[in-house]
């Protein structure tokens, strides 16, 4: 089973130590995080024939989407942090996360989960 099998999840602030209190939710499919305690996560991290995800992040404004940016995240990470990833800044972002072996393949993306950066 490769990454398009597996699921990427937004981590709540509740597992950095901050809570979702000061977060407005925008609705029930949509995490509100504050960007400290914003992270996407995969959990292939235990495939020791990966190198390297590529993490990619874009933002959803107004129903048209901003340039994805990917980010290189070296194997056996499994966690990094949105604005590290990309997504620096207030709105809706989108993220999708692939698995690459050494000899450069990649899995297909993940399917993109949706999340809300509501402040700092």
């Amino acid at each position: 089973m490769m990454a398009n099998e597996r699921n990427v999840r937004i981590i709540l602030g509740l597992l950095v130590g901050v809570g979702l209190s000061a977060c407005a939710h925008r609705g029930p499919s949509i995490p509100a995080l504050t960007q400290k305690a914003c992270h996407i996560e995969w959990n292939w991290a235990d495939d020791l024939r990966i190198v390297e995800h590529r993490v990619v992040v874009w933002s959803v404004k107004e129903g048209k989407e901003s340039t994805p940016v990917t980010t290189r995240v070296p194997a056996p990470a499994s966690r990094v942090g949105c604005a590290e990833a990309g997504a620096k800044g207030v709105g809706e972002w989108k993220t999708t996360v692939q698995a690459c072996l050494k000899n450069g393949s990649c899995s297909q993306p993940t399917p993109p989960a949706s999340f809300q950066i509501v402040g700092p």
